[in-house]
């Protein structure tokens, strides 16, 4: 055996070893590796804020509130939802005018609850509607379309009224709920009546009025 081949038979031993060595540190720097990759929470265990965590907070602030939204008309009105009829008040005035003598016949004035009753050959009386007396006349009111009223419900066949007629004038302000008014006005004739020419709820109105006046005159 050669000086050679004894010196390889020594270093062979140790070449191993050092193979042996860098094998091992090469596998525990595979291993660390591989823990990172498969263990995803480890990396939120200095500090960092993870991901769930962050998807919570933000369904959090998305949360909607449990605060009840006010509308803003409710705001402006706030008896808007408690109106149990659309007109809480009235007045009118009725004028009347023609028949034989030219004088008309009885004049209406209500404002509120005081009604005053004017006749050309009579006392000038005034009276106060009950409570009651009034929310029927509301409620009366309520039937009405004032809005699509003619201005006139004069007979086609007799416009002048003639001869010896009472024509009447109505101009009439309702208040309305919960704030506002509506005005409104139209004239007929006694024959407008007996035709029927007058919309059957302005007719019932009418009708309800004259009872109340009829009472004032009564107690006057």
């Amino acid at each position: 055996m050669t000086p050679f081949d004894r010196m390889r038979v020594i270093l062979s031993p140790a070449l191993a070893l050092t193979l042996l060595l860098a094998t091992v540190a090469c596998g525990d720097k595979a291993s660390a590796g591989g823990d990172a990759t498969t263990n995803p929470d480890a990396a939120t265990q200095d500090g960092a804020t993870p991901a769930d965590a962050t998807a919570s907070d933000a369904q959090s602030d998305a949360a909607p509130s449990n605060d009840a939204v006010v509308p803003a008309d409710a705001e402006a009105h706030p008896d808007a939802g408690t109106c149990p009829h659309p007109y809480t008040d009235l007045s009118l005035t009725l004028d009347s005018s023609g028949g034989f003598s030219g004088m008309g016949n009885k004049d209406y004035q209500l404002t509120g609850t005081s009604f005053t009753v004017t006749d050309p050959f009579a006392p000038t009386c005034t009276g106060t509607l009950t409570p009651a007396e009034r929310d029927a006349l509301l409620a009366a009111a309520e039937l009405v379309q004032w809005t699509t009223l003619q201005p006139s419900y004069y007979p086609p066949a007799n416009p002048s009224c003639c001869c010896g007629m009472f024509l009447y004038d109505l101009s009439l302000t309702l208040t309305q709920c919960p704030t506002g008014s509506l005005p409104a006005a139209t004239a007929w004739c006694d024959q407008s009546l007996t035709d029927s020419l007058l919309p059957q709820a302005l007719a019932d109105f009418l009708a309800l009025l004259d009872q109340y006046a009829a009472q004032i005159v009564a107690g006057c």
